[in-house]
C-alpha cells in the first residue's frame, strides 16, 4: 500500500469517526507535509491570489477615499472654528464696537 492510499484510509476513518491510530507513523506524516509543501501552485490557488489582489485594490481605493474625506471633514471643521471664533466676538460686542468692546 503506498503512503497516498495509506494517508486517504486515514483521512476517511478520520472523518467516518473511527479509530485511525496505527495507520500513519511519525515518518509517514513528515512525508505527507513535506509533499503538500512541495506541491505547485493549482489553477484554484491562481483564482484565489487574483481574487485577493483584485480585494486589495479595492482595499486601496476604499482607503484613499476615506483620505480624502477626512481631509474635507477637517477643512470643514477648520472653517467652522472661524465661525465660531467670529460669534464669539459677537456675543462678546453685544452691539458695541471700536474701544467699548472688552477683550
Amino acid at each position: 500500500m503506498t503512503l497516498r492510499e495509506r494517508a486517504q484510509e486515514w483521512l476517511d476513518k478520520y472523518k467516518a469517526g473511527e479509530p485511525c491510530s496505527g495507520l500513519l507513523d511519525t515518518e509517514d506524516i513528515a512525508a505527507i507535509v513535506a509533499e503538500y509543501l512541495h506541491e505547485t501552485p493549482s489553477e484554484n490557488t491562481s483564482e484565489r491570489v487574483k481574487a485577493l489582489q483584485d480585494e486589495i485594490d479595492t482595499l486601496r481605493k476604499k482607503n484613499e477615499e476615506l483620505r480624502s474625506h477626512i481631509h474635507m471633514v477637517e477643512r470643514e471643521m477648520d472653517r467652522m472654528g472661524g465661525q465660531i471664533a467670529v460669534y464669539e466676538f459677537v456675543i462678546r460686542c453685544n452691539g458695541m464696537s471700536g474701544a467699548e468692546v472688552r477683550p
